[in-house]
């Protein structure tokens, strides 16, 4: 499971961290929208927002974040 992590590119405030569709929703973009935008940015052309990628388990998901 990938856990996302969106930062403002000039400030690299956090803007919205978890599954892409809670970070897509927080961003308030599509689906579409959210992957063009993260793979615009691991090819250095996003210049709006930096995503940070993790692999994250299902179960250390459910443990610490699922409510």
């Amino acid at each position: 499971m990938k856990w996302y992590t969106a930062y403002l590119h000039r400030t690299e405030e956090i803007l919205a961290c978890g599954t892409a569709q809670q970070v897509a929703e927080a961003l308030g973009m599509k689906m579409g929208s959210f992957y063009t935008a993260v793979s615009r940015s691991r090819a250095w052309k996003n210049r709006r927002y930096d995503f940070v990628i993790e692999e994250i388990s299902e179960d250390e998901f459910k443990k610490e974040y699922a409510s």
